[in-house]
Formats: structure tokens, C-alpha cells, sequence
């Protein structure tokens, strides 16, 4: 029996922006992003293009810099009007709040404005199901299974899977309950219902 989580939704947007000449405005601001540990991430900056400007990206007020292991990169376009920073596999670490900078430099005090975005990082739940698959059930016996939960960012939320393994067939998954809780309870097992649960 399987438990999977459900744990993340996208989001893009963008907005085109018009501006008079020496305007500090964005093009595209970056927006929050959630990610697993170990998956990848970005966060995205641009302004309107100008020999003027500069886009910086900060964490928790610090510059963002590349960690040198090509895991965390900066990467922008030739006129810098864009700025993306990645990360190839992401750490709990790198949640924070990312802070996009645009500076005027040819003005006396350096303009500038900021846009900011959070990125939050989730930790994979591992969960454990008792009691073993390999526990023997009589038939018209009734099973019940437990997922706990031993690591990972709550809130939870479960789906009971079964496996049907047959030397007919191709191993196919099904939804075997519709259940959201940590446990299942199969009542009056059938000999139908011997697979991996």
C-alpha cells in the first residue's frame, strides 16, 4: 500500500509594463515557487532593457551568489535586462525571501526598486505502512493498514494505492479506496485481493 502526497502547485505570471524613459518598472516580477528538496527551482527577474540599470538578486537581505558547485547558478541575458536565479537541487536551506533589485546607475543615488518572491521548500514525507505486505490474512478476515509518517513538511494528504502484480498483465496501480485518512481498512478479504497494497 502506497500513501502519496500531495504537495505542489505552479504558478507563472508575467505583465507588460510601459514606462516613461528613466523609469525604474519591471517587466516580469518573480513570483513565489514551492519545490521539494532535491528538485530543481528558479525564481525570475526582468526589466525593460537599459544601458542604465542593473538587477541584483538578494536572500534574507544578502546578496545571492553562486555556491561554486554549479548546484545554485545566476543566469541573465547579454543586456542584463533579466536575471534568474536556479538551483539545480534544491536544499532546505535555500528557503527564503529572494528580493529582486533594479538600481539606476546613472542617476546621482542610485534608484533603485525592489520586487520580491519566497521560495518555500518541502521536505518529502517517508512513510512507513504497517503491518508488513507480507502479513498473512484469512479470507473473509478483515486488513487494516497504517502510513506513518517519520519525515517530512505536514500538512499531509493520503491516497490508498493497489498494486495488481499478474503474469498475464503489465503491473498496473489503481486508487483502492477513496480515503484521505493515515489508515484503511479492507473488510472480508477475498483471495481476489491478494496483491500489494
Amino acid at each position: 500500500m502506497w500513501a502519496v502526497p500531495s504537495l505542489l502547485s505552479w504558478a507563472v505570471a508575467a505583465a507588460l509594463v510601459v514606462c516613461a524613459h528613466g523609469q525604474l518598472s519591471f517587466f516580469q516580477r518573480p513570483i513565489n515557487d514551492t519545490a521539494i528538496v532535491g528538485m530543481s527551482a528558479s525564481l525570475v527577474c526582468q526589466s525593460l532593457p537599459s544601458n542604465d540599470t542593473v538587477l541584483e538578486w538578494f536572500i534574507n537581505n544578502a546578496p545571492a551568489v553562486p555556491d561554486g558547485t554549479r548546484r545554485v547558478l545566476l543566469t541573465g541575458t547579454g543586456d542584463t535586462s533579466l536575471l534568474q536565479v536556479s538551483f539545480t537541487s534544491v536544499l532546505e536551506s535555500d528557503a527564503g525571501l529572494y528580493t529582486c533589485r533594479l538600481t539606476n546607475v546613472s542617476t546621482p543615488n542610485n534608484e533603485s526598486i525592489e520586487a520580491s518572491a519566497y521560495l518555500t521548500v518541502l521536505v518529502a514525507p517517508v512513510a512507513l505502512v504497517t503491518p508488513s505486505p507480507n502479513n498473512p490474512v484469512i479470507v473473509n478476515g478483515i486488513a487494516t493498514f497504517s502510513c506513518n509518517t517519520t519525515a517530512g513538511t505536514p500538512p499531509f494528504t493520503f491516497a490508498w494505492l493497489q498494486r495488481v502484480i499478474s503474469t498475464e498483465t503489465a503491473v498496473t496501480s489503481g486508487v483502492i479506496s477513496t480515503a484521505t485518512t493515515s489508515s484503511l481498512t479492507v473488510p472480508s478479504v477475498t483471495l481476489a485481493d491478494h496483491n500489494e497494497v
